[in-house]
């Protein structure tokens, strides 16, 4: 159609295809940008119309146009894949979303385990995940209890879970006040060689520095977090991946790790460990 409409990819033009050269594979182009994503067998009906919706609804979210065009790919693959015939845009209730999002967390257990040892800090590691449409903490999901180390080895309290109160969590919201799209973060044990990878690795990395907090701040519980997550914006003008403070008289030195979600922050971390 865009084709027959003489329209080309631009920053107001977004051109959907699955139906190209390359078999397998569903390209969208925006501007000089091409998105790419999996190809499911089957004849569906309605994918431009729920691609079109779900692209509105997150730019509502303030999404931004790309980040917007990733997000509604995904979903709408995870729709198709519970789909018959048609689009089922049902499949994406709210219910399922906050199933999908504590299916998330939990999916990354494995790899917190396998890294917990440099991971986990004295206070305990966390990992919240908060829904799109997150206003509290109890609509960000976590591990209840945190993460601990046992004889030098990590454990679960429990398993994902949007009850319960956590740091983590408050700062996922915090942080998606300023990049809706930035929904997940972590809590690090700090060390200077994890700093050094994180740099070398090319991530964004933000040093906090305690001292610098205005006494309204430090005396407010949380307000310090708000204040901390508020410089890091302006000086990237977006949330960075990496923001790390070194300690203070009662408050451990600590590492947190900001990401789409819980896969992308674990990749983070598996860069800052030396994993990767």
């Amino acid at each position: 159609e865009a084709g027959i409409l003489g329209l080309e990819p631009s920053d107001r033009v977004i051109v959907t295809g699955g139906h190209g050269k390359e078999p397998g594979k569903v390209i969208v182009k925006f501007d000089r940008l091409a998105f790419e994503t999996t190809r499911l067998p089957g004849r569906y009906h309605g994918t431009g119309c729920a691609f079109s919706s779900l692209f509105a609804g997150h730019l509502s979210f303030g999404y931004s146009p790309e980040e917007a065009i990733m997000a509604s790919l995904e979903l709408l693959h995870k729709v198709l894949e519970k789909s018959n015939e048609q689009v089922q845009p049902e499949m994406l209730a709210r219910d399922w979303m906050k199933f999908d999002v504590l299916d998330s967390l939990n999916g990354v257990k494995e790899m917190l385990l396998a890294v917990g040892e440099k991971t986990v800090p004295e206070v305990g590691q966390n990992v919240s995940y908060a829904l799109p449409w997150s206003k509290d903490e109890f609509e960000v999901a976590k591990f209840p209890g945190r993460i601990r180390l046992k004889e030098g080895k990590p454990v679960f309290v429990s398993d994902a879970s949007f009850a319960d109160h956590s740091h983590t969590a408050r700062m996922a919201l915090v942080a998606k006040s300023f990049s809706p799209h930035i929904r997940c973060v972590t809590n690090v044990r700090y060390c200077p060689e994890y700093i050094d990878n994180a740099i070398k690795s090319g991530l964004t990395v933000f040093k906090y520095d305690r001292n610098s907090e205005p006494e309204h701040i430090k005396n407010v519980d949380g307000k310090s977090m708000e204040w901390m997550i508020q410089q890091a914006f302006r000086a990237f003008g977006k949330i960075p991946d990496v923001i790390y403070d070194e300690g203070f008289w009662g408050k451990e030195a600590m590492i947190r790790v900001f990401g789409r979600n819980p896969k992308e922050v674990m990749e983070k971390i598996k860069k800052i460990v030396g994993i990767l």
